[in-house]
């Protein structure tokens, strides 16, 4: 088994946290100003992935709190001529600060997942079994992490049981890791195989599908080297955790500002939609070559950034935003009553 001095260890992971702590404080400023733009144009960034967000910058500034209070500890106890290993957390050692650090590590990354969690429910909005599986693994992964802070920080944590904190971990992140790739493959699947899309406007080239796609390749990669790492027993994984836990939302900063997600809405709302304009489009089939008339000049208009979110090509596919030319042959009162 392969270890290195304890002081080293936590210099190094706390020196690699504050590094990618340091790119999340600049990303959040970012999404900040840009959050900050649009509702001054009067458009409104989904409140729900925002606080998200935020909340993932919160448990990632404790984390790091937490490290420079551990490598305190360790420089203190080295100066006092105490044990270097001390504070060496093995199977069979209980240590609140590592607890609490692994804990907040599985709330980001339960923070991280709840975005997958929401897609695939917007995905499959009209299939509620595939929802069971997927909602009880999130909620057992989140009930799980906080019950480790829980019993990091109470009184009488010491003379409680040492639990395996190693083993219990890894137990988590394998099942982590099979929701992500669950949740992941069953959008793509779905993105595929469906033409009726739940993401309005947006097509094979998605702005959503790829910033998904990296976010999970990534998530995944670093679940399997931690793994990796903590299968192994080295005090590497002091690194990895340190690593991952501002990893997480820095990626998830790159999925807040690459989207549009004021554009997303439910599969069921999309559907009903697309109902109607097609029942209106076949009894007036006037009005659908005029729709198709209306659509190109703002196609040839805003063709360098129509894939781009918040061009015009997707803002008419919004409902509330299309406001269709009525024919002169066309009774108008049926017309306004059918939309």
């Amino acid at each position: 088994m392969m270890s290195f001095p304890l002081n080293e260890v936590f210099l190094s992971s706390l020196f690699v946290e504050g590094f990618a702590y340091g790119i999340c404080i600049a990303l959040g400023a970012i999404a900040a100003t840009i959050s900050s733009r649009t509702e001054t144009k009067g458009e409104r960034v989904h409140a729900w992935l925002f606080s998200i967000l935020l909340l993932m910058l919160v448990v990632a500034t404790a984390h790091i709190i937490l490290a420079c209070m551990q490598l305190l500890i360790v420089y203190v106890k080295k100066a006092s001529g105490g044990p270097d290993g001390g504070l060496v957390h093995s199977k069979d050692t209980l240590n609140r600060l590592f607890v609490a650090r692994m804990a907040l590590h599985m709330i980001q990354m339960s923070l991280s997942h709840a975005y997958k969690v929401w897609l695939f429910f917007v995905t499959f909005d009209r299939r509620k079994h595939s929802k069971v599986l997927l909602m009880a693994t999130w909620t057992t992964i989140s009930v799980s992490a906080c019950w480790l802070l829980v019993h990091s920080i109470l009184p009488g944590a010491s003379t409680m049981r040492p639990i395996p904190v190693l083993e219990w971990t890894n137990v988590w992140h394998i099942l982590m890791l099979a929701n992500i790739l669950y949740c992941t493959v069953a959008i793509i699947w779905k993105k595929y195989s469906n033409e009726n899309s739940a993401i309005i406007g947006l097509d094979r080239s998605s702005p959503v599908l790829i910033p998904l796609i990296q976010s999970s390749r990534v998530s995944t990669g670093c679940l399997a080297a931690l793994l990796i790492v903590l299968s192994m027993a080295i005090s590497g994984y002091v690194v990895a955790v340190d690593l991952l836990v501002p990893l997480v939302p820095t990626f998830f900063f790159f999925l807040i500002l690459r989207p549009s997600f004021k554009h997303l809405r439910s599969s069921r709302e999309y559907s009903s939609i697309n109902e109607r304009r097609r029942s209106l489009y076949g009894r007036y089939p006037q009005l659908a070559r005029r729709h198709e008339g209306d659509l190109k000049p703002l196609r040839r208009k805003n063709s360098q950034n129509r894939d781009e979110p918040g061009s015009a090509t997707l803002k008419l596919v919004s409902e509330a935003k299309y406001t269709p030319q009525i024919p002169r042959n066309v009774d108008r009162r049926e017309m306004e009553a059918e939309l």
